[in-house]
């Protein structure tokens, strides 16, 4: 998998394309004329230049709830083309690196880990739910498929019994 989108990512294609999408995404392109001849404009609301303005609590929480549901518009960090990548220093690399890996064309023999909500394994259930007094920073899967949040330095102990179902933890 890794791989798979490592190659992807390190294409020559990509390379070509990536200065491309940092001046839709985060350029010259994000806003003005540029953006609207480029088909990259979005709803105001979602512009953090817009997210300062004196508006009411209604106006608010409809604007929160237009961010929460597709997303805010990153700040612009370009004000000018970003550079394509020079062709010469793609061909230096290839000319003093070793041969790049072949394409992979398909996939096989290739299986999804056994972790909750992967495909093939029962959906996750919200078994209990409760405020907890720290942060939360890792999630341990039981083999009965429920998952406990968990804090730093902690460890969750549990008894089983010969069904799977938890006893205690």
């Amino acid at each position: 998998f890794v791989k798979i989108h490592r190659q992807a990512l390190e294409s020559p294609l990509v390379r070509q394309e990536l200065s491309h999408w940092i001046d839709l995404v985060f350029g010259y392109k994000q806003t003005g004329q540029e953006a609207v001849d480029a088909v990259n404009v979005f709803h105001p609301a979602t512009y953090p230049t817009n997210q300062t303005q004196e508006m009411d609590e209604l106006e608010a929480m409809a604007r929160q709830t237009m961010i929460e549901t597709y997303g805010q518009t990153p700040l612009q960090l370009f004000s000018s083309v970003h550079p394509l990548p020079l062709a010469d220093l793609v061909r230096q690399e290839r000319s003093n690196s070793p041969p790049p890996l072949p394409v992979v064309g398909t996939v096989t023999g290739m299986t999804w880990g056994s972790y909750v909500g992967a495909p093939g394994m029962p959906a996750p259930t919200v078994v209990w739910q409760q405020n907890q007094g720290v942060t939360v920073t890792n999630l341990v899967r039981m083999e009965t498929n429920e998952v406990f949040g968990v804090p730093s330095r902690s460890l969750l102990v549990g008894k089983y019994n010969n069904n799977g179902h938890c006893l205690g933890q």
